[in-house]
């Protein structure tokens, strides 16, 4: 298929038009502020436009950067693309985008490249403060899923290897010729009474076009793809469309209700759990609001709320992000939501003893986790660290219910984070956790590989020596082997560490820093058992530890 035709565009329309006029669940103000700068499109012709307050309807385009350079506003020239940028300059998914944004009926386009001013730090935080409202108010997003930068644009022409359709038990099936893999397609009467197969050309299921599609592995992508309200995505050879309400594509093979796909998996494997989260925002000003906010303090609700949103930080740390100075601000969009509650380096305030108890995992890891060159967040955040994230399943899975074991044994006396500009979820510069709990000091008598036998997914563990001889349980550090000699970058034999417990089954590891005095940075976590922990806490001294 060719999805730059007019029968793609017209079936885009169709989509539109449905959502507008039947989809409450979907509903946009047919006019809205517009971000404070946009693409004003015709045919070939583009300029950015300062629009100061101005109301209107736009679409905004959510794209990978890649690594070919895309044109980019600059101090340089912003007074020359507000008369004009040259259609050559453009990419091809620029070109694309504005050719579709005028074929829908359009005038105004907005991509993050073009503007927002891309060397200027000031306007660069401020416009990122307002990434929430861009895509929550946009008409409709365009997605080029299929590119991978900017010379891969968003239509294409696709032809797929030869099928063979195949009628099972009343179900077609299409299988390529040697069987490598088959998929069901809903066009019964395509095949012969008699049982013949006819040979045709279908374009890749779901799970082939969305799945695997390079903008869908890009950190920026997911709260530009839980805030939108209508999504249209250019995938790999088909059209996809996907709202609050509503999911299709192009063949009509895949449309229904969005919420019956939330158990899916390949749904999720696509989206993970986009459909549960724009339902959310749609319904409830944001990712971590819930029907339930002004109930917070209920156990139940408030276990809930941390479950949801500690499988989207695991979630997100899977996906890539070319600036490692960008891991918070591409998630400030989906973080609102709980106006009584403080957002501190990717974590709420609310629920600050759970979200502690994160460790870097193994899970599908192609890449080894680090702690970025550049400040990023205090070492008791996960924002600390670049890689896969995990939770202790444990705790999280029931924190609050009275029954359980996997209680909080830390309180949190201060906690603070000092933003670098003016979006306080944004990047931030500096901060620090006093919090009280039983305390024991220990020295590691080893540093290894993590085995299959360890709990949780860390690269690398440390076997540590308390008071009362050898601790047994998991101590898994935050940053992996570095040498062959089995030492941390952080955590070296015979170093000697302080464990504060802060539940039942774990405690933080620290290691004394030299500044601020008298403070430690976390270099990983011990998860034990309740006899363990009992036997090694029961009569440890409680006392307030300042963490950086």
């Amino acid at each position: 298929p060719d999805t730059s035709t007019f029968a793609t565009v017209s079936r885009a329309k169709e989509w539109l038009s449905t959502c507008t006029k039947h989809h409450g669940d979907c509903l946009v103000p047919a006019r809205t502020e517009l971000p404070s700068r946009v693409l004003v499109v015709s045919n070939h012709k583009v300029i950015l436009r300062e629009t100061k307050g101005e109301i209107g309807r736009y679409v905004a385009l959510s794209h990978c950067w890649g690594r070919n350079p895309v044109v980019r506003t600059l101090r340089a020239n912003i007074r020359d693309h507000k008369e004009n940028i040259p259609w050559p300059a453009l990419s091809k998914t620029f070109q694309d985008a504005i050719i579709l944004t005028w074929r829908l009926g359009f005038h105004y386009l907005w991509i993050d490249s073009l503007c927002i001013i891309q060397d200027d730090p000031d306007d660069w935080a401020e416009q990122a403060s307002r990434m929430a409202q861009v895509f929550s108010n946009a008409q409709l997003t365009i997605a080029a899923s299929r590119a991978a930068d900017g010379a891969g644009g968003c239509f294409t022409r696709y032809a797929s290897e030869p099928f063979t359709l195949v009628e099972t038990d009343g179900q077609v099936r299409a299988v390529t010729d040697p069987g490598a893999w088959a998929a069901f397609v809903p066009a019964p009467a395509t095949t012969d009474r008699d049982g013949a197969t006819r040979r045709l050309r279908i374009g890749p299921q779901i799970e082939h076009g969305l799945t695997r599609a390079p903008l869908l592995q890009r950190a920026w992508v997911l709260q530009e793809q839980v805030l939108s309200p209508r999504l249209l995505h250019f995938a790999c050879g088909e059209l996809y469309w996907e709202c609050v309400s509503h999911v299709a594509c192009e063949c009509r093979g895949w449309e229904r209700r969005a919420e019956t796909l939330q158990s899916e998996t390949r749904l999720r494997k696509a989206h993970g759990r986009l459909v549960e989260l724009r339902h959310r925002h749609r319904r409830g000003g944001g990712l971590a609001a819930t029907a339930m906010a002004a109930k917070a303090a209920e156990p139940l609700e408030r276990s809930k709320d941390f479950e949801a949103y500690r499988t989207l930080v695991e979630q997100y740390m899977d996906l890539d992000i070319t600036n490692d100075a960008d891991r918070l601000p591409a998630l400030s969009g989906i973080t609102f939501g709980r106006p009584h509650d403080e957002y501190l380096a990717g974590m709420w305030r609310s629920m600050l003893i759970e979200s502690l108890h994160w460790s870097p995992s193994r899970r599908g890891a192609e890449r080894r986790a680090y702690r970025p060159a550049t400040y990023r967040a205090p070492s008791w955040s996960w924002a600390s660290i670049e890689g896969h994230i995990t939770h202790v399943q444990d705790f999280a899975a029931s924190s609050y219910r009275s029954d359980d074991n996997a209680k909080p044994k830390a309180t949190v006396i201060a906690v603070s984070c000092t933003p670098e500009g003016i979006d306080v979820r944004g990047r931030i510069k500096g901060g620090y956790l006093r919090i009280r709990g039983p305390i024991e000091e220990a020295t590691v008598s080893k540093v290894r590989a993590a085995g299959a036998n360890d709990r949780a997914g860390a690269d690398t563990c440390a076997e540590l020596v308390g008071k009362h001889g050898h601790i047994h349980g998991t101590c898994l550090l935050d940053v992996p082997l570095v040498s062959a000699r089995g030492e941390s970058a952080e955590v070296k034999k015979s170093g000697r560490v302080l464990c504060l417990q802060i539940s039942t089954s774990a405690a933080l590891v620290l290691k004394s820093i030299a500044s601020p005095p008298g403070s430690y940075t976390r270099v990983g976590i011990l998860i034990t058992d309740e006899q363990t922990t009992h036997a090694w806490f029961t009569h440890s001294r409680s006392e307030a530890v300042f963490i950086s």
